[in-house]
């Protein structure tokens, strides 16, 4: 049995020693110290947990095992990276911007006897799908010439000397 575990809870990733699985890997053992300084400190010195006073927590899942300290560190920095847990997948907590939403128009056309309205999505969505071809013939005789500019009337005053 490997002696460090890191371990998905339902608030986050946490390294812990082995010891504190329980109940086939579904629940663990929580220390009820209020500094973190002291929860690291029992977690570095492997405590025994002690059932009445420690608080159990469900396991959502056990991303890794180590025989290490530092090795669990290195796994546990990894799954963090990787599972991307704090991100928040859920998309509750992500509210559309005004910006992004469509905006409403009117759309009058002399075949329809109603209005129609219509998003700018779908009227961007109309314009991608068009295709619009054009052709204009070129002459290539005046091609190097400039055409003259037309000269401006000006209005000169004379001086009285």
């Amino acid at each position: 049995m490997r002696r460090f575990s890191i371990v998905e809870f339902e608030d986050g990733i946490q390294l812990i020693p082995t010891l504190w699985i329980f109940n086939e890997n579904k629940k663990c053992y929580w220390p009820c110290y209020t500094k973190q300084e002291k929860i690291n400190q029992a977690i570095f010195n492997e405590e025994r947990p002690e059932d009445d006073k420690w608080k159990s927590y469900n396991v959502i899942r056990i991303f890794g095992t180590a025989d290490t300290y530092s090795n669990s560190m290195r796994k546990l920095k990894l799954a963090e990276q990787i599972s991307n847990i704090e991100s928040g997948n859920d998309d509750t907590d992500k509210k559309m911007s005004r910006r992004k939403r469509a905006k409403k128009r009117f759309n009058y056309e002399e075949d329809d006897s109603e209005n129609e309205t219509t998003t700018e999505k779908e009227d961007s969505e109309e314009v991608e799908n068009s295709v619009e071809v054009s052709t204009q013939k070129i002459s290539k005789k005046n091609n190097n010439k400039i055409p003259p500019l037309n000269t401006l009337p000006t209005n000169k005053k004379k001086k009285d000397i």
